[in-house]
């Protein structure tokens, strides 16, 4: 089993926590991204972690300037590049590396969603739990691909998601593409949302109303092939990935990263460490 961490995801969700430093520099979010690979590793019983990765160039925004415009205000971007971004850097090219994961994957201009959705694409017969709640990965729900919400502790999958929805998972790139999707500024037509989508992909919508015209106008003006580009999983050109299943992980350096960070609870629990992740030696 693969457990597939959408980290930028994971990073947001441990940026919002009280502030935590060490040496005068936050460590916040490498502590709790830690703390949360401890928890996944106990609740799905396994060490195999993947780790995606946005890049800070974006193809999408080449594609459509305005895409994710606007998200914070500028006193925000200021907080990010200061004290968040940072431990992002820190954790890709250093923390996680040297606990022994050699599955940390970036490409530059895509989106950690498209390489999610790349080794969902290339290992549909391995079990993956793809802990993230962007909506926007229901492309990759499948018998055997679910998804975890780390706050609420509750795994989504093809069930929970036709139940909800009606569809197919596979069908979702296509009610975005009609609906657009407003939490990244990507206009759809005008005024359908996810429900009508799915009600004109489904047939049901009557081909005299003013709803099922617009989509069809909509259709023909290029707005839905446009928007398919933005919202379909993987953007073009990303190719695949090689998932490595063979980590050694050294006790010596996780208690490195701890005194390195001043993760003294962690040092504590140093045996359940060693268990979970199956570490060698000791220091």
């Amino acid at each position: 089993m693969i457990i597939l961490i959408d980290s930028n995801h994971l990073c947001y969700f441990h940026s919002f926590r009280g502030p935590l430093t060490y040496n005068n520099r936050p460590v916040g979010i490498i502590f709790g991204f830690m703390q949360s690979l401890l928890s996944l590793a106990k609740k799905f019983e396994t060490s195999r972690f993947v780790f995606a990765w946005d890049s800070h160039r974006s193809l999408r925004k080449v594609w459509y300037p305005a895409y994710k415009e606007n998200r914070r205000t500028p006193e925000e971007e200021k907080v990010m590049e200061k004290e968040v971004f940072p431990q992002f850097m820190e954790l890709r090219t250093k923390v996680l590396p040297q606990f022994g994961f050699r599955n940390v994957f970036m490409r530059t201009g895509y989106e950690a969603d498209d390489i999610i959705a790349s080794i969902c694409k290339y290992n549909k017969d391995e079990e993956i739990a793809i802990v993230s709640t962007d909506n926007d990965l229901y492309q990759c729900l499948s018998p055997l691909h679910f998804m975890y919400g780390i706050n609420k502790k509750v795994i989504y999958d093809r069930v929970n998601f036709v139940k909800e929805w009606g569809i197919e998972p596979e069908q979702w790139a296509e009610v975005k593409s009609i609906a657009g999707c407003p939490g990244d500024n990507v206009p759809g037509i005008d005024g359908i949302g996810n429900k009508t989508a799915i009600k004109y992909l489904k047939d049901e919508l009557s081909p005299k109303t003013k709803t099922f015209q617009k989509i069809e106008e909509g259709k023909l003006k290029g707005v839905v092939t446009d928007t398919k580009i933005q919202v379909e999983l993987p953007f073009p050109g990303l190719g695949r990935f090689c998932v490595e299943d063979t980590e050694i992980f050294e006790a010596k350096d996780f208690l490195s990263i701890c005194d390195e960070y001043g993760f003294r609870s962690f040092i504590a629990q140093e045996s359940i460490w060693q268990d979970y992740f199956n570490m060698k030696g000791r220091r």
